[in-house]
């Protein structure tokens, strides 16, 4: 009897079969709280529940449960460097205001303002006063995509106003960081004055 189980055995394990269930990775066994400040990545599929689908989970309802993948830096420890912060004494509504009031009175293009905050309400999620303004120029825009193709990923230029507790603040990519990113000068330059005014008392 015992022979004839090893032999059973031996024949499974040649066919790829294994004499033990699989083992489920530790960190698949039980899906951790969403928590909005990590990235997350799925698992390997549930095979004894499937949750009901919420509003911002698009994995939820598909038999996939979620894991941290890191952890991402606050908005105001600038995840990057070459990025410019400056505080506003206004309202995020009203230096969102100003800046667009200032850039079509210079003559530059509004391209969007895109209300961050509110499209996160409309799916059900809160995020703090985030406002994305895009803008520029077409004319001093193109010669610059021209010669650094790849500057059409950051052209028009975009100013971020968001809330950070009581405080309104304006944060853009740093033109000398752009400049060094794509060989230029100082094309973009002009956007640190733009910024100046908006929040000048």
């Amino acid at each position: 009897m015992g022979a004839t189980t090893r032999a059973a055995d031996v024949t499974r394990l040649q066919l790829g079969h294994s004499t033990q269930q699989a083992s489920v990775p530790s960190a698949c066994r039980q899906a951790p709280v969403c928590n909005a400040s990590v990235y997350l990545q799925p698992c390997e599929p549930e095979s004894d529940r499937r949750p009901k689908a919420i509003a911002g989970d698009p994995y939820r309802g598909t038999g996939q449960v979620m894991r941290p993948l890191r952890q991402v830096d606050r908005p105001d420890s600038h995840a990057g460097e070459g990025i410019v912060t400056k505080v506003s004494p206004w309202s995020v509504a009203d230096t969102v205001s100003r800046l667009s009031a200032l850039v079509t009175a210079k003559g530059l293009k509004l391209f969007a303002v895109i209300d961050q905050s509110r499209e996160a309400k409309d799916v059900g999620l809160e995020l703090r006063d985030t406002t994305l303004v895009i803008f520029g120029s077409p004319q001093a825009g193109t010669p610059v995509m021209v010669a650094a193709p790849l500057a059409a990923l950051d052209l028009p230029l975009k100013v971020l106003v968001w809330a950070d507790g009581d405080q309104t603040k304006i944060s853009y990519t740093a033109p000398s960081a752009l400049a060094a990113r794509y060989d230029l000068s100082d094309e973009l330059a002009g956007v640190d004055a733009v910024t100046d005014a908006v929040i000048a008392a």
